[in-house]
């Protein structure tokens, strides 16, 4: 069972993956069954949203003492809903009106004003924020009868699991709905797939998607840049500089499941986007966090760690990021070669998971103190 907290309501809202829990937040890994502590377990990774828990007394096994909780301020009632948000599921609302203060408030530090169904946020005084804008695999209602692609094979170019890194961020932000509802790492008129050169030769929709479902889509993708803007301007207003720390995996096993992975020259574990890693600014910072995450082993031995090998251009998001905040904001995008998981059966390996998780903490460590906070 792996478990996402959520804080911006107060309500904490657990992932299922199997019979195993690997907590985010303490990195302990509960197991229900024959796996135990310390095993490389592999689970299912059937991924459903459920009710809240109750409280920590659960049951599971090997539990550890918790690192004390995040400290953020009590949440504020509910932002005023432009018409674009109030819109019901399956319906096309207008493009939303947003406005500077809709998403955020200080008190002594940085809350959400109210629940947003489009991301799940958690805050606490610090200059980190770590993304995983591809971890979701919901499709709206109003979609689901146009989806022409199994649930598998959507999920294996999606980015499962990338979720759980985002707890190296002082700001974690994941998002539930699948890159096939909308891509937030796509300039906004590539942000919805409508042909199968959109997305890697896939055939996505039973028919061309109606104008209005995408532009209930691209709404999204307006709000979630709209969030983004106001988030990082109140972060700088705290802090001289901040660190973004963009999460994304890839498959290296395209050519089916039986067959070979791809070579491991173009190929390295642990890729890490820089292309907007201004050389004079942040490089040296940049060669501390690869070196870092070379230095702890995954599943025993040490992941190889490049930059620019496979996407020397980057994504959009981290473009976007860098065109208006410049050196001010230093993006690194990990991209992770889903060692971690059969991308075919979608199971995860536990124990690489965590030894990845443990490697990004090591390296945002190393580098956190170049991020100070205004005097």
């Amino acid at each position: 069972m792996l478990r996402e907290r959520e804080h911006v309501s107060g309500v904490v809202v657990p992932v299922h993956v199997g019979d195993l829990e690997l907590d985010p937040v303490d990195g302990r890994v509960g197991c229900h069954g024959q796996a135990g502590a310390g095993k490389s377990a592999i689970v299912r990774a059937s991924i459903r949203r459920v009710g809240p828990v109750r409280d920590a007394a659960s049951t599971h096994l090997n539990r550890c003492p918790r690192r004390p909780a995040w400290s953020h301020g009590p949440i504020i009632a509910a932002l005023p809903a432009s018409v674009g948000m109030m819109a019901p599921e399956g319906t096309s609302p207008p493009p939303p009106t947003l406005h500077s203060g809709d998403w955020f408030e200080t008190r002594p530090c940085l809350a959400a004003s109210a629940r947003e169904r489009d991301w799940d946020i958690m805050l606490r005084d610090g200059p980190v924020i770590a993304t995983a804008i591809h971890d979701g695999h919901a499709i709206r209602p109003s979609l689901q009868p146009l989806v022409a692609l199994a649930d598998d094979a959507r999920l294996r170019e999606e980015d499962p699991f990338t979720g759980v890194l985002t707890d190296v961020g002082d700001v974690r932000i994941t998002v539930p709905v699948s890159r096939f509802e909308v891509d937030l790492n796509r300039p906004r008129d590539k942000a919805v797939y409508r042909r199968p050169d959109d997305c890697w030769g896939l055939e996505a929709w039973r028919e061309a998607l109606p104008g209005t479902e995408v532009a209930h889509s691209l709404a999204r993708w307006d709000r979630f840049y709209a969030m983004v803007e106001e988030l990082i301007e109140r972060l700088l207003e705290r802090w001289e500089t901040v660190l973004l720390i963009d999460l994304h995996s890839y498959n290296h096993r395209r050519d089916g499941a039986d067959a070979a992975p791809a070579p491991q020259e173009g190929n390295p574990d642990i890729e890490l986007g820089l292309s907007t890693v201004a050389p004079g600014a942040w490089r040296e910072v940049a060669d501390r966090f690869a070196a870092a995450l070379r230095r702890t082993p995954v599943l025993g031995r040490a992941p190889d760690v490049r930059a620019n090998v496979r996407w020397p251009t980057g994504g959009h998001f981290p473009e976007w990021v860098y065109d208006r905040w410049g050196e001010r904001v230093c993006t690194i995008s990990p991209e992770y070669k889903k060692i971690f998981m059969d991308e075919w059966t979608g199971q995860v390996d536990i124990a690489a998971l965590r030894d990845l998780q443990r490697g990004l903490h090591a390296a945002v460590a190393q580098i956190r103190p170049e991020f100070r906070r205004r005097p």
